[in-house]
């Protein structure tokens, strides 16, 4: 059971072919809301295993009576990110929520090290980590808070991991899911007297 009526508004959900995205989505479908799937290519969750494709998961919010539809991008460049939210508006009519989760780990580039212990992390890595997470929300964040600010009213998301919510616990990766969480709450915090939360 829902406790939040979400009827009438529109969430875009970046990674969401798979995972935590996957399941974000289709809660906000399931509270009501049109949701607009994402990942940087139609096949991203099959490559994992998790799902037959982004357009698959579009499907299964539309047998739940919602509009949806899926959007391929490379969040990494800001163009195809400002396509893509141009896209949910087009397809939508307006946005509502953003939700950040789309991002990648060490070992996006080069193996994982091992032991995975930061300090043998190639430099390349600590690049491609910074930019699929922190880079790729602050676009994201940009982007949709331009039409948000417009339209007066928004939500911008960060991804609920664990790992973002345990300061206490530091380990490789963990100020991934920090930059996720806290880029989108300074958005808000400097957008809140245009009502985005």
């Amino acid at each position: 059971m829902h406790t939040v009526d979400l009827t009438g508004k529109c969430a875009l959900v970046t990674g969401s072919s798979r995972g935590l995205g996957r399941s974000y989505a289709l809660h906000l479908a399931q509270a009501g809301a049109d949701v607009i799937i994402h990942d940087v290519h139609e096949r991203a969750a099959a490559e994992f295993g998790e799902a037959p494709s982004g357009p698959a998961v579009a499907e299964e919010i539309r047998a739940l009576g919602r509009r949806s539809t899926f959007v391929a991008a490379d969040l990494t460049d800001p163009a195809q990110v400002e396509r893509l939210v141009q896209q949910a508006l087009t397809t939508l009519g307006h946005l509502d929520i953003l939700v950040n989760n789309a991002g990648g780990d060490i070992g996006c580039r080069t193996p994982r090290p091992d032991p995975n212990d930061a300090l043998d992390i190639d430099p390349d890595d600590i690049r491609c980590v910074l930019e699929r997470n922190l880079l790729t929300t602050m676009f994201t964040c940009k982007y949709a808070g331009l039409h948000m600010r417009e339209q007066r009213s928004g939500i911008l998301a960060g991804s609920w991991r664990r790992a973002g919510l345990r300061t206490s616990k530091v380990f490789p990766g963990s100020s991934r899911w920090r930059s996720q969480k806290t880029w989108p709450r300074l958005c808000c915090s400097w957008l809140a007297p245009r009502r985005i939360s």
